[in-house]
């Protein structure tokens, strides 16, 4: 879950899904639909 952690910890800050998935090293698309498949 670092994607989670990542999230949790920069949520002091406005958050983008562009910044997530770049963090991540997806495409927003991918993220997405990864994120869908594991959390619902």
């Amino acid at each position: 879950d670092t994607i989670v952690e990542w999230i949790d910890d920069n949520l002091h800050q406005p958050l983008r899904i562009d910044d997530i998935a770049r963090h991540a090293g997806y495409s927003k698309w991918h993220l997405q639909r990864l994120f869908l498949q594991y959390k619902g």
